[in-house]
């Protein structure tokens, strides 16, 4: 028997528009119970070809996303956690929390900051040079828009990791599944109810038996593509602190123009970064794509990578 994913998912779009236009119960569905909610925004770009810093102008190196996980009860202090930040900052007339327009000193300020606060971060980072020709067909079957599938790809790799630690919390604190709300920073050419049909087709796949890779997926217990929203960056500050995340583990990775890195931003937000049951940081609050590039990285791109290695000992 031939079964048709797309077909099962196309509905998706208009049903996503309107249950956020409140429109759940009209379609059977009442609001999901939200334990948590997850801000994710990115640093660098998805060309992988004519890199930096060998190309001037060219694309970057690396692709990070970074995500702030929060509970869902917390949410309403978000806004305060922020204005609080950039009041500590020397410039006290900044209206926005944005990492790549802040001084040295600003920068520390906000990751200190963050690493101060009632959250659990990730960070998603991609190693472009390693991928250069590397298709995934599968993702790219997807129904979503054709040039984006890698930004989704890297988005699904941080949910895995993120829903993980949901769901062992969640049973751990409460019992019983909690949901994670995702809120995504706008992204030009692609929108939420791509990103919610694409992890839609990838819930259908996995009920039907039919993942390619079925030992890492999202924890669909704690996961419902109808809750992932986008937002403008400047209208939400949770997405303001993911780009803390990214730009911090960007900068870590992302050799300048004189081929040097800098960590330090990266290894003040340790505090809050996320590490699994046994406690390690690399694979999942740090995880890297390929896994393999960590071992071939010069010294000054595989310093942070040593730095988040120890297992916490708390």
């Amino acid at each position: 028997m031939s079964i048709n994913l797309h077909a099962v998912a196309r509905p998706f779009a208009q049903r996503h528009d309107r249950f956020r236009n409140g429109e759940g119960r009209a379609l059977g569905r009442q609001m999901p119970e939200v334990g948590w909610v997850v801000y994710i925004d990115e640093a660098g770009d998805c060309g992988r070809s004519n890199f930096r810093p060998e190309h001037r102008n060219g694309n970057s190196e690396w692709l990070v996303l970074g995500a702030v996980l929060i509970r869902a009860e917390r949410d309403r202090e978000v806004v305060g956690w922020t204005r609080s930040i950039l009041d500590r900052m020397p410039r006290r007339r900044l209206t926005h929390l944005h990492f790549r327009d802040l001084t040295g000193p600003e920068k520390e300020i906000a990751c200190h900051s963050l690493a101060d606060l009632p959250v659990r971060c990730f960070a998603m980072l991609s190693h472009k040079r390693n991928m250069r020709g590397y298709r995934n067909l599968r993702a790219e079957k997807a129904k979503v828009n054709r040039t984006s599938w890698f930004y989704v790809w890297m988005i699904r790799l941080l949910i895995e990791e993120v829903t993980e630690y949901c769901l062992r919390k969640s049973i751990r604190e409460y019992k019983e599944p909690k949901t994670v709300r995702v809120e995504l920073s706008t992204r030009g050419g692609l929108s939420a109810a791509d990103i919610g049909e694409y992890f839609e087709y990838t819930r259908n796949q996995s009920r039907m038996g039919l993942l390619h890779i079925s030992h890492r997926q999202p924890k669909w217990e704690v996961l419902d593509p109808i809750l992932i929203e986008e937002h403008p960056n400047k209208m939400r500050a949770g997405l303001q602190l993911a780009d803390v995340v990214a730009s911090a583990f960007f900068r870590a990775v992302e050799r300048n123009s004189q081929g040097k890195t800098d960590t330090r931003y990266a290894r003040l937000l340790r505090p809050r970064v996320c590490f699994d049951a046994s406690g390690r940081y690399i694979g999942h609050g740090v995880k890297v794509f390929p896994p393999f590039v960590m071992q071939r990285l010069p010294p000054e791109q595989r310093a942070i990578f040593d730095f988040y290695l120890p297992p916490y000992k708390g």
